[in-house]
C-alpha cells in the first residue's frame, strides 16, 4: 500500500512510503533553493511520486502534517 506524506510547514516536503518503508522523500527546499522553504509544494509530490516510479493513482491514502488551521 502506497502512502503519500505532505508536510506544508517550516522545511516542506513531501514522501512516499510502501508498506511502512520510506521509497522516497524529498524537502521543497531542494527543488526550490529557498532555504527551509514553507507551503504546499506540488513540485516535491510530484518529485516523490517520480523518484518512487508511481502513479497518483497508485497512491492509496494521503498523510498531511500541517501547521495551518481550519476555521
Amino acid at each position: 500500500m502506497y502512502v503519500l506524506g505532505i508536510h506544508d510547514g517550516h522545511n516542506s516536503g513531501a514522501c512516499v512510503l510502501n508498506d511502512g518503508k520510506v521509497v522516497a522523500a524529498i524537502s521543497t527546499e531542494r527543488i526550490s533553493r529557498v532555504k527551509n522553504d514553507t507551503g504546499y509544494s506540488a513540485k516535491a509530490v510530484s518529485e516523490v511520486l517520480k523518484i518512487a516510479g508511481i502513479k497518483p493513482s497508485d497512491v492509496e491514502s494521503v498523510a498531511i502534517a500541517s501547521t495551518q488551521r481550519s476555521t
